[in-house]
């Protein structure tokens, strides 16, 4: 017959428990309900359990001397640490149980309030064949870098990028160059996307990694990494892009990077990468006059180059027509320039405008001399991608290009 307390049932007639707090089952099979937790160990509930979705902080409640409860314990594919209170400790001289090993996923701790401060815990745990998270971003990646160089030594330093995927997960991205002789006279700029990561306390030497890819190259050399080739992530590896020394070099790759499974070969995640580097030498474009040059500047009359500023107005032609200046580098030495018609001192990759036509300083056909020796310029770039520059009196003058754009012969 069921048995009743204050009128309730708590055993029925087949002899299962119910309506008691806690527990349930038969009278000869008694074990406790297991209650879903999220940070909270509370000692008044025997079993609970967890299944990390990130690094978890637990606290503990309701310590009492003699209280006993288990937590069964996931740390999930990804390996989640698990944080405990200061209240608890562990056997021997009290380190914790390695809850990331990999291949153990789950665990059963057991905790016993030793005092009214104290819990006492052990752990097991058993392998349910971990295996960690990868996922190397929703983005594809990239990451450029553009370099424009000093023609002072030779050889030139070199734009280079590159891409490291790291034995703990990460991918790191720089813009070093094996070699560098010459300084940095122009802009550097990059731009990456997409992360990567994959489960805590797994090493790398649990993956493989790989990268398929093709280039486009236009001058100089290349240096890259190994290619559809499956490497070992137990040390970090590393793929590069370097430009040459000489001359215009754009260097580009894009293919696949993909990780997989070092046992089982799986491919866990794969996305496209791509690694640009482009190296403009200063005398591809950049175009310059050394620093005594003369400019007329609107209400001052004739300044000389190097002491001009970004938004002077200066004469664009000898009808006082003028143009602003939107950029000026004063920072650019060169390893020489040419006397033109004997004052004008100008780069050789300088165009002129002579008789309507764009020429460049070596195929003037009138009076020039080349001077070859370490020399100080400035950079001008106009909105009217041109400007006037005149002789000392004023008497002459010729008109320039005023920015980056090439000028041919026409």
């Amino acid at each position: 017959m069921a048995i009743k307390v204050g009128g309730a049932t708590v055993i029925t007639n087949s002899r299962g428990v119910e309506g008691m707090s806690g527990i349930q089952g038969s009278y000869d099979d008694f074990h406790p309900t297991v209650v879903p937790i999220s940070t909270v160990l509370n000692m008044l509930s025997p079993c609970m359990s967890v299944t990390l979705s990130a690094a978890t902080t637990f606290t503990a409640t309701n310590i009492q001397a003699g209280r006993v409860a288990l937590l069964l314990l996931d740390v999930s594919s990804s390996g989640h640490l698990p944080t405990w209170p200061a209240s608890i400790q562990w056997p021997g001289n009290g380190t914790e149980p390695d809850w990331d090993a990999t291949g153990i996923q789950t665990w059963v701790v057991c905790f016993t309030c030793w005092d009214n401060s104290t819990i006492r815990a052990t752990a097991t745990g058993w392998g349910d064949a971990q295996t960690a998270s990868v996922d190397l971003g929703a983005q594809d990646r990239s990451y450029h870098d553009f370099h424009l160089w000093d023609e002072v030594t030779s050889p030139h330093g070199k734009a280079a990028v590159q891409a490291t995927f790291t034995t703990t997960g990460a991918v790191t991205y720089t813009s070093t160059g094996s070699t560098s002789t010459g300084s940095v006279s122009g802009q550097s700029g990059t731009s990456s996307t997409g992360t990567s990561s994959w489960g805590s306390g797994v090493t790398g030497s649990d993956y493989e990694i790989k990268f398929d890819y093709s280039g486009s190259y236009s001058g100089g050399g290349i240096t890259v990494g190994a290619d559809n080739v499956w490497l070992s992530l137990s040390s970090n590896r590393t793929w590069a892009v370097e430009t040459g020394t000489i001359g215009e070099c754009i260097r580009r790759i894009t293919g696949t990077v993909s990780i997989r499974d070092a046992t089982t070969n799986a491919v866990l995640s794969s996305k496209t990468q791509t690694l640009n580097a482009t190296f403009i030498g200063a005398g591809v474009g950049n175009t310059c006059l050394t620093n005594n040059m003369l400019v007329q500047v609107q209400g001052k009359g004739l300044i000389r180059v190097y002491d001009l500023e970004v938004g002077d107005m200066i004469a664009d032609d000898s009808e006082e027509m003028f143009t602003k200046i939107i950029d000026i580098n004063k920072d650019h030495p060169r390893e020489g320039y040419y006397t033109v018609d004997g004052w004008l001192e100008i780069t050789h990759d300088h165009p002129m405008l002579i008789d309507n036509n764009w020429v460049l300083p070596n195929d003037y056909e009138g009076d020039k001399q080349y001077h070859k020796q370490d020399t100080d310029t400035v950079y001008i770039e106009t909105t009217s991608g041109t400007f006037s520059v005149f002789n000392e009196d004023g008497s002459e003058h010729i008109i320039v290009s005023g920015d980056y754009a090439d000028k041919e012969n026409t």
